[in-house]
């Protein structure tokens, strides 16, 4: 295998940059759900 393969790190890179997304806006949500609770009223 080659080490520098472009359809590998194609696969692996996506995956990985969602993942990281996904948990900067649940963490940001539950963040702004717990400081600021008074944001609905």
């Amino acid at each position: 295998l080659e080490k520098n393969d472009p359809l590998l790190s194609w696969l692996v890179v996506p995956p990985a940059i969602l993942i990281s997304i996904l948990l900067f806006l649940i963490l940001s949500f539950l963040t702004s759900r717990s400081f600021a609770p008074s944001i609905d009223y």
